[in-house]
């Protein structure tokens, strides 16, 4: 989701100890940068690819 120019909140799912869910890792860029606010869960590194992609 789109929160502002440069500034994407990414939905990704997870599966938690309660169950599937949604985890929003946030990240922040320009022409040459990105920092990623939330690192994510282990095993989610190609889910946060792709997402970064859409974005």
């Amino acid at each position: 989701m789109k929160i502002a120019a440069g500034v994407e909140m990414l939905a990704l799912s997870a599966h938690l100890a309660d169950g599937p869910s949604l985890i929003y890792p946030s990240s922040i860029w320009d022409e040459d940068n990105i920092i990623l606010v939330d690192a994510g869960l282990p095993g989610q590194l190609q889910q946060m690819r792709d997402a970064f992609q859409k974005a």
